[in-house]
């Protein structure tokens, strides 16, 4: 079985929020792999609030 398909693969994803450097924001099917279009979407949306939240 893949890494990124076993019982723990959601714990071992990137975060949509880079901890190496300030607003860079992770957003696509690399970010939340093998949900296809639907999570590739979420993912879009999350970094889309953070990179808000950071602005205001």
């Amino acid at each position: 079985m893949a890494p990124s398909m076993g019982p723990r693969a959601a714990f071992l994803r990137p975060r949509n929020a880079s901890p190496a450097a300030a607003r860079l924001y992770l957003a696509s099917g690399s970010a939340h792999p093998g949900g296809g279009l639907p999570l590739v979407l979420l993912s879009g949306k999350i970094a889309a609030q953070l990179a808000l939240a950071d602005c205001a």
